[in-house]
């Protein structure tokens, strides 16, 4: 009934079988996602590395295969999150974006050869514990908003006046921070 919709009633509820395979998507969205910061990271290292050579330097225009490989797999990995978000609760699968850490973990230490800590290992410990307790009793309820809600919600006035706060704040924030940062672009490293 479309007015029970609009007037705020809970959603229509989704299968719930279809929860694991939006975790597996997830996970694997994020590392994608995480392997493909890595590359960019290291084609950002392999540019600053190398000295004089103009072409090299505009990694990010037209040079670095590297670079657009990066970006690509950043895509891809988005799209597998996207996918995912439909399959399972977003409750769920928030928890789960912190694999990206034990990803990186990985990925910095066998392709960019940064030194692993004791604190690395301890801490990656925990954030796999906290993932099995996030999948173990997290909520596999995936409700299906549909675009009538969507709209209705999006209506709200406290959406408007949540982001008529949240994007000038930013915005004041980010034009703060860029004298600062624009004085010292000589210790900014990525």
């Amino acid at each position: 009934n479309e007015s029970t919709i609009l007037s705020g009633s809970t959603p229509q509820p989704q299968d719930q079988g279809n929860w694991i395979l939006g975790c597996l998507l997830f996970a694997s969205g994020s590392i994608i996602i995480n392997f493909a910061q890595i590359q960019i990271r290291f084609s950002h290292l392999r540019t600053r590395s190398s000295d004089g050579d103009d072409e090299h330097k505009r990694c990010c225009a037209k040079g670095s295969s590297r670079w657009c490989f990066g970006v690509t797999m950043f895509v891809l990995g988005d799209m597998f999150n996207l996918v995912a978000l439909n399959l399972a609760a977003q409750s769920l699968l928030e928890g789960l974006g912190s694999v990206q850490f034990v990803s990186n973990l990985i990925f910095s230490t066998l392709l960019l050869k940064e030194q692993l800590q004791r604190r690395h290992l301890l801490s990656t410990a925990l954030i796999v514990l906290g993932n099995v307790v996030v999948v173990t009793f997290g909520s596999h309820h995936n409700e299906r908003v549909t675009l009538a809600r969507l709209e209705h919600l999006l209506a709200k006035p406290a959406l408007h006046v949540y982001l008529a706060v949240i994007y000038p704040a930013a915005l004041a924030l980010a034009l703060g921070f860029l004298p600062l940062t624009l004085e010292h672009t000589d210790e900014i490293h990525f």
